[in-house]
This record gives C-alpha cells, sequence and structure tokens, in this order.
C-alpha cells in the first residue's frame, strides 16, 4: 500500500472581513506538491442580503493569477459554510481571495492539504 507524505498549510488565517470588503491571501508555492487540495470555510454572523464567495486563483510565474475556481456562502445568519477545491495540480502558486457578504461581517480561513510524495 502506498504512503503519502501530507502537509497541512494556512493559506489564509481565520480574520474577521467587514460587510462588502474583500482580501487575499499571500501566494502559496506549490510547486513542489503533487497536489493540493483547498478547504476554504465562510462564517456568517447576521445574515447578508448576498452571500460572499471564496474564489481560488492560480499563477504560473507568482504575477498573473487566473481564476481557478469559485464557490457563494449563502445567506443565512450564524451559519457556517465550508467548501472543498480538491486536486489542484499544475499552477506553481495558489491564492485565495474572499469578497465580503453584503451588508454583514464574515470570518474567513482557508487551508491546504498537499501532498508532497508517495512511496
Amino acid at each position: 500500500m502506498a504512503t503519502f507524505t501530507k502537509n497541512l498549510r494556512t493559506i489564509y488565517a481565520e480574520n474577521g472581513l467587514a460587510a462588502s470588503a474583500t482580501a487575499t491571501s499571500t501566494a502559496l508555492d506549490i510547486s513542489t506538491a503533487l497536489q493540493v487540495d483547498v478547504q476554504a470555510r465562510i462564517k456568517n454572523g447576521t445574515a447578508p442580503t448576498v452571500g460572499a464567495k471564496v474564489i481560488v486563483q492560480a499563477s504560473g510565474d507568482d504575477t498573473t493569477y487566473y481564476e481557478w475556481a469559485r464557490a457563494q456562502a449563502g445567506i443565512a445568519a450564524s451559519t457556517v459554510y465550508d467548501f472543498t477545491f480538491p486536486d489542484i495540480r499544475g499552477p506553481k502558486y495558489i491564492k485565495v481571495s474572499f469578497d465580503g457578504a453584503a451588508g454583514q461581517t464574515i470570518t474567513a480561513s482557508a487551508v491546504g492539504h498537499e501532498i508532497t510524495s508517495i512511496a
């Protein structure tokens, strides 16, 4: 049976995001990873009128980023929305952006589950 070497990488540490604000993580170098799965979390406080978005961006040069995937949280108050973006392979760098909910503060976070080797 194969043995995987895995690392948990913080992409965006849990942080409050003001109503309608946008925040982007620093670049995460995944050039030596075989695969990365990104998990993002958005926690609503009071019910927003429009749910916040999480956007995974990818780059080959850490200069020009392109949208890889996106998801949008719902609008229920005091609710946690978890999103998984599996099997990211190919790009050298990734970032995660959060586009805040309309009218309300949210809490956002993202981690990467990185596989670096298989034995």
